[in-house]
């Protein structure tokens, strides 16, 4: 990150920044260095969960375990992507119970 900030500072010395991120540790530091207000919010829409992932599955630190359910591995991108299969699987689930659908496409007309 500090890298690319450089680089965009180098640059050009007027850009706005913003950056964003769940769990940065040093954002004091890094607040500081960008001459930046820090913005510090410990409100979450969605609990953060730690766990390790290990042969398709992931094992949170509350105990509870997750299942890896769409071959994409546990790499950092696998676990990305079967994340976000499943979000828009349940989306599409409660659009279609809910009859949003028929809703949504009256927007638009």
């Amino acid at each position: 990150m500090e890298i690319v900030l450089s680089k965009i500072k180098s640059l050009n010395s007027n850009a706005q920044i913003l950056a964003l991120s769940a769990t940065v540790k040093n954002g004091k530091q890094i607040a500081e260095w960008l001459k930046a207000k820090l913005v510090d919010m410990k409100w979450r829409p969605v609990p953060l969960k730690e766990g390790v992932a290990l042969n398709s599955k992931i094992y949170f630190n509350d105990g509870s375990v997750d299942e890896l359910q769409h071959g994409y591995g546990d790499s950092p991108i696998g676990i990305a992507l079967d994340s976000v299969k499943k979000e828009v699987r349940h989306l599409s689930l409660q659009i279609r119970e809910r009859g949003l659908l028929r809703w949504l496409l009256m927007l638009q007309h």
